[in-house]
């Protein structure tokens, strides 16, 4: 069982370095350019609203862990979240 969880956990990490260029590409640069352009201009600000893209993702991972501990039938969401 531990080959799986790890498995599940590179799986995902090698996926998700995929899907963190392919969301730059086509998400921040294109629909969700207005939370993105002020990352490309210089502030004086502490956060962005770029920042918001980190909030909603981990918020996604959270949640996959979350429910993957306490519901044992979805035990491998754990482990996705973590990758």
């Amino acid at each position: 069982m531990f080959w799986i969880k790890l498995g599940i956990v590179l799986g995902t990490f090698g996926f998700m370095e995929f899907m963190a260029w392919f969301a730059h590409k086509y998400i921040m640069h294109g629909f969700g350019w207005a939370w993105h352009k002020d990352h490309h201009n210089h502030h004086k600000g502490f956060f962005e609203k770029n920042d918001y893209y980190a909030v909603v993702f981990s918020v996604v991972a959270s949640s996959s862990i979350i429910y993957g501990n306490t519901n044992p039938e979805f035990w491998y969401l754990t482990y996705f979240g973590i990758g």
